[in-house]
């Protein structure tokens, strides 16, 4: 295909072809484009169709019978990508249904990361990504021809448009942060001997993985992984094939995978274990044969500490080091929303160690002080967690929780919860002091992202935590925390302390 900018218009489309993604006003609008513009072309990259009988016949038709309009069937991610760089607008309407999910798509931000503009339906999700601004929302299937009319007339109009979604995409890409622990952490699995050096991961979870899996990458080596059902299940033909295929194997959490690799795997294959602090609450490090294990990765040092207390190793044996959770730091750069130096945050409700009680201790405190304090929680509510409310003390703990939040004078219409979510740098402008009150805590990544994003942590004492935040962070009790709070607003010093947590994750 010729380079963008030969005269023809071009959309795009990649995604889900089924009904909720608005296909039927996306061939509206691209008849529109049309009859203005002979030569226009429709990219559409997706090959399976969803949906009932009658819809798969239309999008059978319309994919495969319109003038101008290119299926492109599946292509892979990077092929996608390329094919949105020679397109003028990606089309990215929802339905409303679809519109009132609170998400951003991810296709949306492609398009954008791409330089290709995407026109969008309007919400609260995507504002707070484009901005109010930006100039493609569109309602309804009028407005989208005319604004995408207007943008293919005007040259110089498209490409202020495509240099400001690009840029509004920014906070989403990379941090500085992963990159570094992508840096740091080959040095724990040794860089690979040689190009295509087979590595795998074994885990049952992969959440703190990213950044690791890009410096493989990066390194030029073969990656696969071997998915372990629950912490000590697997299907054992398949980490049997995957620890033949392996030179160095990372086992992420140190559970039942560790304890497998460490006594089945080859002599000259390398093991790496990445030990949370969750382990210390399983057996499974009892049974671990440590001596097998290359090098052991602690989140935190005073979880290394515990676990060589708890189960008998040296904590001075070389092969132990510390490497933290990353955040995406360059992504929590936002600017704060009117309200946040009133605004408390908690992510992460359950459970009951996590002590969401306290925080309303804390609440009610300032509150008696100052009415205009408020809480919003984030994450998962204890009845999301399947067999959470049967634990003993669960179900009491958080209906304790709830009936004082609905007839608490100081609590009532002061506390917000809000479901987990990727938008957590959204969640954070709005936050000014985010809260760390669990019992334990390894690394605790939520309160180091709020931290990269300004919030000022206020953090009880635990394990740990005065080494990982020191004592202006670090209190004993709520009173105490409730009185470093009011001091630092009334001192006009909150804005400057939240500044010092950024520079802190920065380190």
């Amino acid at each position: 295909r010729p380079p963008r900018g030969d005269g023809a218009p071009r959309l795009a489309y990649a995604g889900k072809l089924s009904p909720e993604y608005a296909l039927p006003a996306l061939a509206e609008l691209f008849a529109a484009v049309r009859a203005v513009h002979a030569d226009a072309e429709l990219h559409v990259a997706g090959d399976k169709i969803a949906g009932d009988e009658d819809f798969k016949h239309w999008a059978g038709e319309f994919l495969g019978h319109t003038d101008g309009l290119v299926w492109h069937g599946a292509l892979s991610r990077d092929d996608t990508l390329a094919l949105l760089r020679g397109c003028d607008i990606g089309f990215g309407l929802r339905t409303v249904e679809l519109g009132a999910s609170g998400e951003v798509s991810t296709k949306a931000l492609e398009y954008a990361a791409s330089r290709c503009p995407p026109l969008l339906s309007p919400g609260a999700a995507t504002e707070r990504v484009f901005g109010t601004d930006y100039p493609l929302y569109a309602a309804d299937c009028p407005t989208a021809v005319e604004r995408v009319l207007a943008l293919l007339a005007d040259e110089r109009l498209l490409q202020r448009t495509r240099t400001l979604a690009h840029a509004r995409a920014q906070p989403h890409r990379l941090s500085r942060v992963d990159q570094a622990l992508a840096a740091e952490i080959p040095r724990a699995v040794a860089p690979p001997r040689d190009t295509g050096t087979r590595v795998l991961i074994a885990a049952h979870q992969r959440s703190f993985t990213a950044a690791v899996e890009r410096a493989i990458g990066d390194a030029g080596a073969e990656l696969r992984h071997d998915t372990w059902l629950r912490h000590g299940v697997h299907v054992a033909a398949s980490s049997a094939a995957a620890r033949d295929w392996a030179e160095i194997v990372l086992c992420e959490w140190c559970l039942g995978n560790a304890v497998w690799y460490a006594t089945q795997r080859r002599e000259e294959t390398r093991l790496v274990v990445r030990f949370h602090r969750m382990e210390l609450e399983t057996p499974y490090p009892q049974q671990l044969a440590v001596e097998r294990v290359d090098r052991m990765v602690f989140v935190a040092d005073h979880v290394r500490h515990a676990a060589c207390e708890r189960f008998g190793w040296d904590p001075a044996d070389p092969r132990f080091t510390i490497i933290p959770n990353s955040v995406a730091w360059d992504r929590l750069d936002r600017p704060k929303l009117d309200g946040a130096e009133f605004t408390l945050g908690m992510i992460g409700l359950v459970p009951s160690l996590k002590r969401l009680d306290l925080a309303l201790d804390l609440l009610e405190r300032l509150r008696a002080v100052d009415e205009r304090y408020r809480l919003w929680c984030k994450g998962k509510l204890p009845w999301d967690m399947t067999g959470l409310l049967q634990r003993p003390g669960e179900h009491e703990h958080y209906a304790a929780i709830f009936a004082r939040v609905r007839d608490a004078p100081l609590l009532r219409g002061a506390v917000f919860f809000e479901q987990a979510g990727d938008d957590i740098p959204e969640f954070l402008q709005r936050v000014g002091w985010i809260l760390s009150l669990s019992d334990v805590e390894g690394h605790a990544t939520a309160l180091a992202e709020a931290m990269a994003a300004r919030c000022v942590p206020v953090v009880l004492e635990r394990p740990g935590a005065l080494g990982l935040y020191g004592p202006l962070t670090v209190h004993a009790d709520v009173p105490s925390a409730a009185q470093a709070v009011l001091r630092l607003h009334g001192e006009g010093e909150r804005r400057a302390r939240g500044e010092l947590a950024r520079a802190d994750t920065a380190a």
